[in-house]
């Protein structure tokens, strides 16, 4: 297909919204400054879209992002009033819901680009993207792939949070001395999801079912004496740095952002879970930095999954075999040369660069609107 032509449209967008990144190219970077894994497709978005009268538009793209479409009433309505317009013109709208949340975005010439959802429930007219961040290997590497050599035992990396009752209580009380009583609600919500979900058979609210899943995982691999494991368990969101009401601690943001690369970078797998949402921003982390993700399928769609069979492409293992992680995973790692370990490595930044990054994601995008019969 040659260039995609797009319609939209600022005055359906609620004062004060950003728009959505695909528009970046047409309308300018929302923030005060280009963060640096948008510039490539900044660069070469005049060989993908074309902005065009409605009429003459092969799609028709909401200016807002749903999430923030779902929490304003007015936004909302803007949303269906523009919804309305392509369909008089005979148009889909294409709808980016960048949320962890798996609720049905209610138009119905929609087509719909989300990062959370439940495979086995994926409705028809809805598509996995991606979670963007930093390219790692731009920002961290200078713009060099670093390879690590196959090693005899596989070394499997994971720093973040994974939450644990113990201590909770205590962290509720300090949260709430230090005046951050949001966080304290957060962590007695996780502290009653993880014994509702003792008393319940396993069946835990979404919202703290991916913090349970890391530390089972992580239990399973540290017992384990074929693999070894770099892990840096966090008690609190983004390394306790968030304290709530948009308020960051910069200093421990740094220094936790240096740990998480690093760990990354020496490990030969990383970890990637869902978390809130059924999804792992850690995985296009690590797939953009070439690092191999251990993957955990929680029913997971992943973009383009009608053309690339992820299952094929890094360690992948299902939510049901992870007590036998360990075994799959020196299985897999010995099936490997070392020059099948690095090669393994070269792809899965080829595939972030290709299918996942911005560039490769919208290089594509017109695949999306492809008969598949």
């Amino acid at each position: 297909m040659g260039i995609m032509r797009v319609f939209s449209d600022r005055r359906y967008l609620a004062e004060g919204q950003p728009h959505v990144l695909m528009l970046d190219p047409f309308w300018g970077e929302k923030g005060e400054t280009i963060r640096p894994d948008i510039v490539p497709y900044m660069d070469t978005s005049h060989r993908l879209f074309q902005m065009v009268p409605l009429e003459n538009a092969d799609v028709a793209v909401l200016p807002a992002d749903w999430e923030d479409v779902s929490r304003d009433g007015k936004a909302k309505q803007l949303a269906f009033e523009f919804a309305d317009l392509a369909k008089r013109a005979g148009k889909k709208v294409a709808i980016f819901f960048v949320t962890d949340s798996d609720e049905a975005v209610p138009i119905e010439n929609a087509v719909v680009f989300r990062t959370s959802y439940r495979r086995s429930q994926r409705r028809p007219n809805e598509f996995a993207m991606p979670f963007w961040c930093d390219d790692f290997m731009e920002r961290y590497l200078d713009s060099r792939l670093a390879l690590r050599a196959k090693s005899e035992k596989p070394a499997v990396g994971f720093c973040g949070w994974a939450y644990s009752p113990r201590g909770s209580l205590g962290r509720v009380k300090n949260w709430c001395l230090k005046g951050y009583p949001s966080l304290a609600i957060i962590e007695l919500r996780l502290l009653f999801s993880f014994y509702g979900s003792q008393i319940f058979q396993g069946k835990t609210a979404d919202f703290a079912r991916g913090q349970f899943l890391r530390i089972r995982v992580m239990r399973t691999l540290s017992r384990s004496a074929l693999v070894e494991t770099n892990f840096i368990v966090r008690d609190g969101f983004l390394a306790g740095t968030y304290l709530g009401n948009d308020k960051w601690d910069e200093d421990l943001m740094a220094k936790a952002r240096q740990d998480y690369v690093r760990n990354m970078l020496d490990s030969d797998y990383v970890l990637c879970t869902r978390g809130v949402g059924n999804y792992s921003i850690r995985f296009y982390e690590t797939m953009s930095c070439g690092r191999v993700p251990l993957f955990v399928d929680t029913d997971c769609g992943l973009p383009y999954d009608w053309l690339i069979n992820w299952r094929k492409q890094f360690m992948w293992v299902e939510e049901q075999d992870m007590p036998s992680v360990a075994e799959r995973l020196v299985t897999f790692h010995n099936s490997l040369s070392p020059e099948d370990f690095q090669n393994l490595q070269v792809n899965c930044r080829k595939l972030w660069e290709d299918w996942l990054s911005p560039v490769g994601f919208f290089s594509n995008f017109y695949r999306h609107f492809e008969s598949r019969q």
